[in-house]
């Protein structure tokens, strides 16, 4: 579940992940956070924030939607097939050769 947090961590409200005790319950399709809040790299940063001419409003915002679906497939995917036991989400590996 850790990996999950992360991602949203990265595109979700902090307010709307620290309200839900469960993160597989979070709103991350309404609950985004505005595009300069986005987590996506010093380099995209800088090339989206004008530190190079060539990128236009209509690009900016193309790659704001993509990188919002991607985040949210990825989340969605996570959510659909990691474990839910808590069984099987307290499991470690064993070493038998040890």
């Amino acid at each position: 579940m850790r990996l999950i947090q992360t991602i949203m961590g990265r595109f979700v409200r902090a307010e709307q992940l620290e309200e839900c005790d469960d993160c597989c319950s979070v709103d991350f399709v309404n609950f985004q956070k505005p595009d300069d809040s986005l987590m996506i790299g010093y380099a995209t940063s800088a090339k989206l924030c004008g530190v190079y001419d060539d990128v236009s409003a209509v690009q900016e915002t193309k790659f704001y939607s993509g990188v919002r679906a991607f985040f949210s497939i990825a989340c969605r995917y996570l959510i659909d097939r990691l474990p839910k036991d808590p069984c099987v989400v307290s499991a470690r590996f064993v070493n038998f050769e040890s």
